[in-house]
């Protein structure tokens, strides 16, 4: 899925294609958005086929606790594109990040980024939430890329009062 001409849900280009480990995370995030958090049997069919029937169980759970915890402390209402869209919210994109990196140990930019995405009091669930699914999905093989590369953290967490979104120069093509 080639997302690089595509306009974003909230009008911003996205600056890359996204990865299958990418695509996972945003295909799980909107399949529990469109079900209002409820798994739906082609959430559970799609996490067998990514984790495998040992996998799957443990696999939603993390899913549904990641979701559950942003959920009741978000900063702001949801951003979500249209489930079958080829546009990503400036908010998908935060969360594809926040378990990236998660995975790759950038823990200053995953905490700048739990920071933009939830309030003070859910931040430690959330953190341990992404965590959990980070390391689910790289032990199935699904390592996202770390796409933060100049955006200091400290600015991260400072800007977005007005939006935030990532400069071209600031994201690996």
């Amino acid at each position: 899925m080639s997302l690089d001409t595509m306009p974003a849900a909230d009008g911003l280009p996205c600056p890359a294609p996204l990865e299958l480990a990418e695509q996972l995370v945003l295909w799980m995030w909107r399949e529990l958005h469109a079900e209002r958090a409820q798994p739906s049997p082609a959430l559970v069919a799609g996490l067998r086929l990514a984790f495998g029937l040992a996998g799957v169980e443990r696999a939603l759970a993390a899913v549904l606790a990641l979701w559950r915890c942003y959920d009741g402390h978000r900063r702001r209402p949801a951003s979500v594109a249209a489930h079958r869209t080829r546009s990503v919210s400036a908010e998908e994109r935060l969360l594809i990040g926040l378990i990236a990196t998660a995975q790759q140990g950038a823990e200053a930019h995953h905490a700048a980024i739990v920071l933009r995405l939830v309030r003070g009091g859910g931040a430690e669930a959330v953190v341990e939430a992404a965590r959990e699914l980070a390391i689910l999905l790289a032990r199935s093989g699904f390592r996202l890329p770390c796409r933060i590369r100049d955006l200091p953290a400290d600015r991260m967490a400072r800007n977005g009062q007005d939006g935030w979104s990532l400069a071209s120069s600031s994201v690996r093509h």
